[in-house]
Formats: C-alpha cells, sequence, structure tokens
C-alpha cells in the first residue's frame, strides 16, 4: 500500500482508487479470496477496468455483474475494540497523523498514511473518552483528552506521557475540547454535560477564570479569532450555536 501513492499514470491511480476502496475489506481474507472482492470493487465503481482484475483461477464466487452510487476513496485506518467517539487530524512532526478517543477509555494515534498504530494507547479514562484534540503548547505536540468523568488530560504526543494531573471542575461528562491561544497564551476550552464551558491554560493545566455556564448541555466548543478578538464558539444539546 505505501507504493499505491507514487503511482503517476492515470490507469495506474485508477487501479490504486479501486485498491483504496477496498483494502480495509481484504485483511482478513485469504491471498484467493481477496481477488474476486477487488474484481467487484471494479465492476461498481470502473467497469471498464473490471476484465484486467478478473481473478484468473477459480474461486469460491465470482462477480458477474455490479452496480452501486458512486463515493469518494474510503478505507479504515485502525480499529478500537468499543465504540469511537472523537477523532482528529494533525501533524506531529511534519507526519500526518489521527487521534482517536473511545469508550474503551483509551487514546490511540494513527498514521494517517499507512494506518499504522504509533505507540501504545494512551489511559485516557477512568471514564469514557469523547473529545480529542490535538496541538503544540511550548513546542512539543500535545494531546488533550476529555472523559466522561468530567476531566481533561494533557499528553505528550510523541512519548504519551502524561502532562501534569488531570484537569478537574466539570461536574459532569466532557464533551468536547479544543486547543488554542488566548492573549499570547496556549489554552484548553472544555464543555460539559453539565451546561459549562471552561478555559484553561494548557501550560500550567491552571483554570482561567470562571467557568461559562450555559442553559444546557454543551456539545461542540472551538475556539479561533473574529474581528482581531479570541472568541470561542459553543454547540449545546437543542441546537443553540452561540
Amino acid at each position: 500500500m505505501t507504493l499505491l501513492p507514487g503511482i503517476l499514470d492515470e490507469q495506474g491511480r485508477r487501479f490504486a482508487n479501486i485498491y483504496n476502496r477496498v483494502a480495509d475489506r481484504l485483511i482478513d481474507q485469504r491471498p484467493l479470496h481477496r481477488l474476486p472482492l477487488i474484481h467487484m470493487t471494479a465492476q461498481m465503481e470502473a467497469p471498464d477496468l473490471a476484465p484486467l482484475l478478473e481473478p484468473p483461477v477459480p474461486g469460491r464466487w465470482r462477480c458477474r455483474w455490479a452496480q452501486v452510487q458512486p463515493s469518494t476513496p474510503h478505507r479504515i485506518i485502525g480499529r478500537h475494540s468499543h465504540s469511537v467517539n472523537a477523532v482528529a487530524l494533525g501533524e506531529i512532526d511534519g507526519r500526518a497523523v489521527i487521534v482517536s478517543g473511545s469508550d474503551h477509555e483509551t487514546v490511540q494515534i494513527w498514521d494517517a498514511r499507512t494506518g499504522y498504530p504509533i505507540g501504545l494507547p494512551f489511559i485516557g479514562g477512568p471514564g469514557k473518552v469523547k473529545a480529542v484534540a490535538l496541538g503544540a503548547v511550548d513546542g512539543r505536540a500535545v494531546v488533550v483528552s476529555g472523559s466522561s468523568d468530567g476531566t481533561i488530560r494533557l499528553w505528550d504526543a510523541q512519548r504519551g506521557d502524561p502532562i501534569g494531573q488531570p484537569l478537574a471542575g466539570h461536574t459532569k461528562g466532557v464533551t468536547s475540547v479544543a486547543l488554542g491561544e488566548l492573549d499570547g497564551r496556549r489554552v484548553v476550552v472544555s464543555g460539559s454535560d453539565d451546561g459549562t464551558i471552561r478555559l484553561w491554560e494548557a501550560p500550567t493545566v491552571e483554570p482561567i477564570a470562571q467557568p461559562r455556564p450555559k442553559r444546557m448541555d454543551v456539545r461542540a466548543v472551538a475556539l479561533g479569532e473574529a474581528d482581531g478578538r479570541a472568541v470561542v464558539v459553543s454547540v449545546g444539546k437543542q441546537g443553540s450555536c452561540c
């Protein structure tokens, strides 16, 4: 699979797209059983290439015709043993990575190109990990995770070590986190089922000001700038955005 991005001619790229669409379903298949799946995918996505991908040896089954609504190329990067609740995409030392958090109380970093896990999972519990963010603090890559036990954790993204103690303050589960900058300081923003939004200074993991109460559970937060002023945007359970 690592060779596929280097294919330059048009037909080669089309073959690579067919393979990428079905690659996640080939993992647990025997080699001879993979050929019909690749051929079936070609029948659906690129019928003109299907004859070139027809299995050269008899198998358990063979696809003669197939049709499907076209979709964009996709593949499964990796799997947790429990439901995945949050993902973030970013870079660590110029390497594209994906960060995921799951009900198994873990945070995992994946290589975005190969799909291989990078290092061991971070134990983000004791609650289910409901939110993750990836960024930089003081020049080092940092992962932020929020859990159903109401805590927020910072991790050294390269070493997997926790940074400081868990941030405690929410009285219910943390549903969203964001990492950004406020007045030149790196800060973490968190939203919770307790109806509050909290700001924390990232290097010292100290709370900033008082929690901002909302009238409903907070489902998402984002931190950015509007007209030269730092702003936090939040979305509530009932669909309100403020």
